[in-house]
C-alpha cells in the first residue's frame, strides 16, 4: 500500500564485527510514515535477509522491538536494530502487516535495503 511511505538508513558496525568469525553487523533505522486517513497499528513483521552467498534467513515476529505500535494519521514512528550476516555484503527486504482502526488489513513492503561494509566491493 503507498500511503504508507517506509524509509531505511544503515550503519556497518565495525567494532562490533569480526570478520575472521566470519561476523558483520549492521545497525539500521526504519522510519514508517502514515499517509493513509486512518490510523494504522504494526502487528507482525517479515524479514528476508541473504548474505553474499545466497543463503536466505527468514525472520517472522510480533511488532517490532517488543513493540506494536499504532502511528496515527500523518505520524511517524522510527525504531532501530540490528543484522548480523557472515559476508561483507548482503540484502534485507520484507513486509509488515499493518491494520487500520476500520479493520482493514494490508502489507506494506519494506524496500530492499543493501547491506554491505565500507571495504566490500559494490558492483
Amino acid at each position: 500500500m503507498n500511503n504508507v511511505e517506509i524509509i531505511s538508513n544503515i550503519i556497518y558496525l565495525e567494532n562490533q564485527s569480526d570478520p575472521s568469525l566470519p561476523l558483520h553487523m549492521f545497525s539500521y533505522n526504519i522510519e514508517i510514515e502514515n499517509k493513509l486517513d486512518d490510523s494504522i497499528q504494526l502487528l507482525n513483521r517479515h524479514w528476508e535477509i541473504t548474505d553474499g552467498n545466497g543463503v536466505m534467513n527468514i525472520v517472522n515476529g510480533k511488532g517490532v522491538v517488543g513493540l506494536q505500535p499504532i502511528i496515527e494519521q500523518n505520524e511517524k514512528f522510527s525504531y532501530s536494530s540490528f543484522c548480523p550476516i557472515p559476508t561483507e555484503f548482503g540484502i534485507m527486504n520484507g513486509w509488515y502487516e499493518m491494520k487500520t482502526s476500520s479493520g482493514m488489513s494490508f502489507k506494506a513492503n519494506i524496500p530492499t535495503i543493501n547491506l554491505f561494509t565500507p571495504t566490500s566491493k559494490k558492483n
